[in-house]
């Protein structure tokens, strides 16, 4: 996984490099005084298949 400033979570695959898929914050774009960035990695919930991270205000959990 690699996150960026620009409130986008992508899914890369090591191999080839190819994004499997991006997840872009809901709070990009919008006027809240910060922009979220995904800067501070991820955890996985092996058993539960779930992503949890944090956009740098809210914290967010992606069913896989």
């Amino acid at each position: 996984f690699y996150g960026n400033y620009g409130g986008e979570l992508f899914n890369v695959r090591v191999a080839d490099g190819e994004i499997l898929w991006a997840y872009t914050s809901k709070n990009e774009g919008k006027n809240l005084g910060w922009e979220p960035q995904f800067n501070n990695g991820v955890i996985f919930d092996e058993e539960n298949r779930r992503i949890i991270t944090t956009d740098g205000y809210y914290l967010i959990c992606l069913q896989l």
